[in-house]
């Protein structure tokens, strides 16, 4: 077990605590201002692209906590696997919590593109507001996996104990984003205004930058993916001990 491992059973709990913690919230900041930074820009072209924004909320926040659930079950079985000395089981729970992401993300599109139109209009959303949020939307649910597999991926980051990293990769996320925000929104030289429809597809490659990213530290610098195939016997019995705990949670 390396230095970074034994940090989490030597030493007083308290100042670990604080440590570790700082870096999260830095990175949780970052995501605030994620969010924040699209409604500025987005308010700019008016108060129904804004109304029609503020409407897609409960949908991206709703998919958004039911990820976190997720990751939040994987971690907890991770950093237990870490405590135990078993990177084996380290590997097998991470790389399955990245399969699980991917089913959850296909069954998100499937819902998202057969049923999103007709939630907006149950939601309240009017005609003059329902070409805007359909065209936010139809480009947020191809993103959708740049979402999910990074919370998941920084999540077993995190349950290795370096803090550091997924924070660092949600700052970055959030850089990115201020800088495409405007660009694709309003224009730039020959890029056109994209306008609402141009704060998701900032979304899509800001995140899509996370995903390289978290991939990268997981595959290359912890090595904590296992690239072979389990078997459905094994991989059913791992799903099923991070849903249990998940499933809750989200």
């Amino acid at each position: 077990m390396n230095k970074s491992q034994a940090l989490f059973t030597q030493g007083a709990i308290g100042p670990l605590l604080i440590k570790k913690s700082l870096h999260m919230y830095l990175g949780v900041f970052g995501v605030m201002i994620f969010n924040l930074i699209d409604t500025l820009f987005i308010s700019r072209l008016g108060t129904l692209q804004l109304a029609a924004y503020g409407l897609t909320f409960p949908v991206v926040m709703g998919i958004t906590a039911m990820t976190l659930g997720l990751s939040t079950g994987s971690s907890t079985l991770i950093s237990k696997a870490f405590g135990q000395g078993n990177l084996t089981l380290v590997r097998r729970l991470t790389t399955d919590s990245i399969i699980l992401g991917v089913v959850v993300v296909v069954v998100f599109l499937l819902a998202g593109f057969g049923f999103s139109d007709r939630l907006f209009v149950a939601l309240g959303a009017t005609p003059e507001q329902q070409p805007w949020i359909h065209n936010y939307m139809a480009v947020w649910f191809w993103g959708m996996p740049f979402l999910v597999v990074p919370m998941m991926g920084n999540a077993a980051i995190r349950a290795k104990g370096e803090m550091k990293i997924p924070s660092q990769i949600m700052l970055a996320n959030m850089a990115l984003n201020l800088i495409l925000d405007p660009i694709l929104i309003f224009g730039w030289g020959p890029i056109p205004a994209l306008q609402m429809e141009g704060a998701a597809w900032a979304n899509l490659f800001a995140r899509g930058m996370s995903f390289v990213l978290s991939l990268y530290v997981l595959h290359t610098r912890l090595q904590m993916l296992d690239i072979v195939w389990p078997g459905l016997v094994e991989l059913r019995k791992s799903l099923k001990s991070i849903l249990y705990i998940s499933l809750p949670a989200g």
